[in-house]
């Protein structure tokens, strides 16, 4: 093999492991965390809580929608509910998802028995933001 064959082959060498190295940042160390976890294929968060005897759960299901689960007992059937979902644009953003019970007027005659209540829905927020649940009472 001559000189130049071997300063040549050197040179692509060198050339090879430079761009090597560059794609290597550019697809790996160049990512931030939450595009590494992504990357890695993480387990989506997912967020527990009881209140007042109602238990919520929330997941993330992709990047920007969660969903959520309330079970529980209303004090009667003449008892209604709702659930309100509160997102604040901030970042991470801030959600409250609000149980609101109201009981019904103090002439309305009702039976004391235990009334299931279920109620599922969604809301759009990053997997990052902070969820909280709460039971009120008018």
């Amino acid at each position: 093999m001559n000189k130049k064959g071997v300063i040549g082959a050197g040179v692509l060498i060198v050339l090879l492991i430079v761009i090597g190295g560059i794609l290597y940042q550019v697809f790996t160390v160049g990512l931030n965390d939450d595009q590494k976890e992504r990357k890695r294929g993480s387990e989506r968060v997912k967020i527990e809580d009881e209140k007042e005897g109602f238990e919520f759960e929330a997941k993330s299901i992709n990047e920007n929608t969660w969903e959520y689960e309330i079970e529980g007992e209303l004090p009667s059937p003449c008892h209604t509910a709702s659930v309100q979902a509160l997102v604040l644009e901030s970042y991470p953003e801030q959600v409250s998802v609000i149980l609101k019970i109201t009981p019904p007027d103090q002439d309305t005659m009702c039976t004391t028995v235990l009334k299931e209540f279920e109620d599922k829905g969604t809301f759009s927020a990053s997997e990052k933001a902070k969820v909280s649940f709460s039971v009120t009472v008018q």
